[in-house]
């Protein structure tokens, strides 16, 4: 272990920046939905929890996109179809120097969430070593295509964010990407053979910007690598 040296005169900067938003999904093929809880932070906290309206806790905890970023992440039984259509959460970071501890709001809104969508058909063309991935046209600001053995741990692949012109929405009733093992934004190789699930996300953002989330759709399907 390592000891930092230093001085009276270094200050820490303490901060917290938070937000939220549902996230849908078919299961069962009902669209249903939950909440995820996004914070980051500096420096590290000892913990990081949020309360709702109803007096629900959520435990945020690190996950694979990042040190300095906690996540709450539904798992499948966290789903409801009728979920309460607006909530706001009070998150909590206690440091250290609990005189540090901050506290930060943030609001969701079921209005904000794309709408449901499915995959409508995923093509492995053996020659290019290459998968066609098509899907309902949700009107979504960005998509993201995600390749993973599951959907709440890291991807082993995941695309750049896809944003489409507006041209490409008025005009067609599904959207098309492609996936090459030549494209950036591997992790690991997909094995021939094995099971994976793709996943779109489908996304809504605030002013456009990417870092402002208001809402999440995924489509997902599985398939065998190679077939």
């Amino acid at each position: 272990m390592a000891f930092i040296g230093c001085n009276d005169d270094d200050v820490v900067n303490y901060n917290l920046e938070v937000g939220a938003y549902f996230q849908g999904i078919y299961l069962n093929d009902t669209a249903v939905y939950a909440p995820v809880l996004i914070a980051e932070f500096n420096p590290k906290p000892v913990s990081l929890t949020a309360i709702d309206k109803n007096e629900d806790k959520y435990v945020l905890e690190s996950y694979w996109a990042g040190d300095y970023s906690y996540r709450w992440i539904p798992i499948e039984t966290d789903y409801s179809k009728a979920p309460l259509e607006e909530n706001t959460f009070k998150f909590t970071a206690i440091f250290e120097d609990t005189e540090q501890n901050i506290e930060k709001n943030a609001s969701i809104s079921l209005s904000t969430v794309p709408e449901p969508f499915k995959i409508t058909e995923t093509n492995y063309i053996s020659e290019r070593s290459e998968l066609i991935v098509s899907w309902e046209n949700t009107n979504a600001d960005m998509f993201i295509v995600q390749i993973s053995t599951n959907l709440t741990e890291s991807p082993i692949f995941q695309s750049f964010n896809l944003i489409p012109d507006t041209e490409e929405i008025e005009e067609n009733t599904q959207l098309t990407t492609t996936i090459k093992k030549s494209t950036l934004k591997w992790f690991s190789a997909a094995q021939n053979g094995e099971v994976y699930i793709v996943s779109v996300h489908a996304f809504n953002l605030k002013n456009g910007d990417i870092n402002k989330i208001t809402g999440e759709f995924i489509a997902t399907k599985n398939i065998v690598w190679g077939k």
